[in-house]
């Protein structure tokens, strides 16, 4: 509740009354948040900081990430809408769970979050077909200050470098290419 500026201690009613606030109309996912106003900064909509904390520590903070989508966020320097979309579906259900003002239990699962997530996709799709340039800035931003804070000082063109390595594997390219052509000219002969 930090991320938003709740304090701790706060009465049932005043906690339930803050946090149905922020999920009426998906406020939570936008930036510049001020609670006491009921208002937040229309220049930073599905911007909020704790988005990109979540992940930064999900995709890459995390030994176990999952790293074949770290690549391709490190190769297309962004970070894709579908893990956009996640985060901002799980940090919905978190907030449901406290929406009565008090903690009730409330699984994160598809069966029961899937639909929110092809809800907040659509919003997203209908973002990023009205305006573009912003979803454009707000993925790679996002991509920056993960970087940024994940590596501190190491740059992304090393990372990009490090992910195409990961890809290979070790994979011997001209094994390859001498394998293909032997078998394209033993299929030409036979020809």
């Amino acid at each position: 509740m930090s991320h938003y500026g709740i304090p701790g201690g706060l009465k049932v009613p005043e906690l339930a009354k803050r946090v149905k606030w922020l999920l009426k109309r998906g406020n939570f996912k936008n930036g510049s948040i001020d609670l006491e106003a009921e208002t937040f900064d229309r220049g930073k909509i599905f911007n909020h900081p704790l988005i990109t904390e979540i992940i930064l520590q999900q995709w890459f903070s995390n030994a176990k990430s999952d790293v074949w989508a770290r690549n391709e966020m490190v190769k297309q320097k962004r970070i894709f809408p579908s893990v956009i979309v996640l985060v901002i579906t799980c940090i919905e259900s978190c907030l449901m769970a406290w929406s009565l003002g008090k903690e009730t239990k409330h699984n994160f699962s598809e069966d029961n979050c899937s639909e929110r997530y092809h809800f907040f996709m659509k919003a997203y799709e209908s973002l990023q077909k009205n305006a573009p340039d912003h979803v454009n800035n707000l993925e790679e931003e996002m991509f920056i200050y993960v970087m940024k804070y994940k590596h501190m000082g190491v740059s992304v063109e090393e990372e990009v470098e490090d992910a195409v390595e990961d890809e290979s594997h070790g994979v011997n390219f001209a094994a390859l290419n001498a394998a293909a052509a032997s078998r394209h000219a033993s299929h030409s002969s036979t020809a």
